[in-house]
């Protein structure tokens, strides 16, 4: 996690802590920046709130704390450049908070200066930040030893502070993050073509037994990466995904290993054994990895420096529950829409091996079906003979809801603006009048 918030912001933050015994809104915000900073840390802070509020351990890393680092600092420095700008402190007022800004600034020099590697301590691009943050500290200060009377003097305070700040981040945030053209960090190789050529419409399992290591992570094609492909995977990474596939994860990697996210980064599933019987209802076309196994496959072969093997007999991501006598064909399959066209001698079942979730409508031949649970976490609907035209749709309710709220909100404000420049308007007549 990274967090930038300026230096002008800090040290109008540390002016705004000066009204502690007058405000106490300073006081929440004051310990909701510092809670919410050893909770980012990772201290044992944050065990509390893992182990005993329920769904919070859900939440994923506690780095996205920060967020709530920024918005403290951020009031907290809107108090402090208001104090700045409309009020007339004492003496004692004014020296009280040029300590509590030398006391911030000393305590950011401090552990910026203790955390700081030894290879970094004579980095030339520290020399721009030391003086952008010592000169910062003396304009804040000057401003508050010397009090703003003037209240057109106080309006150019307040946009000067604004513009050092927006300043500051447009130079901090510059170049970052630095981008590269998509061919150098996804190069099409032998491997990737060979797997779009030969998965179609279902999925690739890579083998990753080995831990994921910040050291120096070792897997083939680790999850997510297959997606710049426009390659299905078995894997997955995101912050929060259903605890009902991490569960099939788990249950397919246990023979080999008791747990299918690494050690180091558990919004990650790996795909761990290749001989699981769970393999083939994921709908898995091609099994990749770093080392050879005993598997049957007779087109199997190397790519790239890893061993790829094809499975020709698998039954693939659509299928039909009883395949004698009947086919599928793929039509469309999109994120959000996939749409197959089925032919069956008899009574059937369309298993498509992707994840069931709320949200997801079926229709056959234009008419709603129910989506029936089946291996686990997979999709299918119920088919009579025949032929059929099968479509899946996503269209959650909490999207549905979100949208009309968005939309409601929206009608309020530009109601409330029409009504109050109507009335404003109205005011003007009168008042000409």
């Amino acid at each position: 996690g990274a967090l930038y918030v300026g230096v002008a912001t800090l040290f109008l933050a540390a002016l705004g802590l000066s009204r502690l015994k007058r405000d106490r809104s300073v006081v929440f915000l004051g310990a909701l920046g510092l809670v919410a900073l050893l909770m980012a840390l990772g201290t044992a802070f944050d065990r509390p709130f893992y182990f005993f509020v329920p769904g919070f351990g859900q939440s994923g890393s506690p780095g996205r704390a920060l967020v709530l680092v920024a918005f403290a600092l951020s009031s907290l420095a809107a108090l402090g450049l208001q104090n700045l700008i409309s009020t007339d402190p004492s003496k004692l007022q004014r020296v009280q908070s040029v300590g509590f800004v030398l006391g911030f600034g000393a305590l950011i020099a401090a552990l910026a200066f203790a955390t700081l590697k030894p290879a970094y301590a004579n980095d030339l691009h520290l020399v721009p930040m030391l003086i952008k943050f010592v000169v910062t500290a003396i304009v804040v200060i000057s401003l508050i030893l010397r009090p703003i009377k003037l209240e057109s003097s106080r309006k150019w305070v307040g946009l000067t502070a604004i513009s050092i700040l927006v300043i500051d981040l447009f130079c901090q945030g510059l170049g970052y993050p630095q981008t590269s053209p998509k061919a150098e960090v996804y190069p099409e190789t032998e491997l990737t073509g060979y797997l779009r050529t030969t998965v179609g419409h279902d999925r690739v399992m890579p083998v990753n037994i080995r831990n994921f290591s910040f050291k120096g992570p070792t897997s083939v094609l680790p999850p997510n990466t297959l997606m710049a492909y426009g390659i299905r995977d078995i894997q997955g990474y995101d912050s929060l995904f259903p605890g009902q596939y991490k569960a099939f994860m788990n249950e397919l990697a246990a023979k080999v290993a008791p747990d299918a996210s690494p050690l180091e980064v558990g919004n990650m599933v790996f795909a761990k054994d290749p001989l699981s019987p769970l393999v083939d209802l994921a709908g898995v076309r091609v099994i990749v990895l770093q080392v050879p196994i005993q598997i049957t496959s007779p087109e199997s072969t190397m790519k790239d420096g890893v061993y790829v093997y094809p499975l020709p007999g698998a039954g693939g991501r659509a299928r039909l529950e009883d395949p004698v006598g009947g086919n599928v064909r793929w039509v469309v399959d999109d994120a959000n829409h996939v749409e197959i066209e089925t032919d069956s001698a008899k009574g059937n079942k369309l298993i498509l091996a992707d994840e069931i979730y709320p949200g997801w409508h079926a229709l056959v031949d234009g008419t709603e079906t129910p989506i029936v649970r089946v291996n686990k976490v997979f999709r299918s609907v119920d088919l009579t003979s025949g032929k059929h035209v099968v479509s899946m749709d996503f269209r959650p309710l909490s999207f549905q809801a979100g949208l009309f709220f968005m939309l409601f909100a929206a009608s309020v404000v530009a109601g409330a603006f029409t009504l109050h420049c109507r009335t404003r308007g109205r005011g003007d007549a009168i008042s000409a009048i």
